[in-house]
C-alpha cells in the first residue's frame, strides 16, 4: 500500500560458528556478532561484537542464515528472549524487541 515491504530486524552483522570451528576454537556453535547497528535492536538489548547468539525466542541457533531465518518468521514489536555467550564463557539471555527494518 505505502510502497515498502516489512522486515523484521534485529541490527547485527555477524557470521557462523560451524561445529567444525566450534570444536577447533573451543567455541559454542551460533552465530558470531561481528558488528551492531548503533541504537538498533541489538544494542539497546545490550548484544556486543564478540556475543554468540545460541538460541532466539526459545530456538536454537545452529548458524548465521539460522538466526537470519529465526528473526523473519518473528513478528515486528515482538520482545524476544536472545541467549548469549560473551567472552566464550559468561552466558545470558537478554530481551530483544524485533523492529522493521525499513521503518
Amino acid at each position: 500500500e505505502d510502497g515498502t515491504v516489512t522486515t523484521p530486524y534485529i541490527g547485527i552483522m555477524g557470521t557462523s560458528i560451524t561445529s567444525e570451528n566450534a570444536s577447533l576454537y573451543k567455541l559454542p556453535v551460533g552465530a558470531l556478532i561481528v558488528e551492531v547497528t548503533e541504537g538498533g535492536p541489538a544494542a539497546k538489548a545490550g548484544i556486543q561484537a564478540g556475543d554468540i547468539i545460541t538460541e532466539f525466542n526459545g530456538k536454537t541457533v545452529m548458524d548465521m542464515d539460522s538466526l537470519s531465518e529465526l528473526v523473519k518468521e518473528t513478528e515486528i514489536g515482538q520482545t524476544v528472549s536472545v541467549h548469549i555467550i560473551r567472552n566464550g564463557e559468561k552466558a545470558m539471555d537478554v530481551q530483544l524487541t524485533v523492529q522493521d527494518k525499513n521503518a
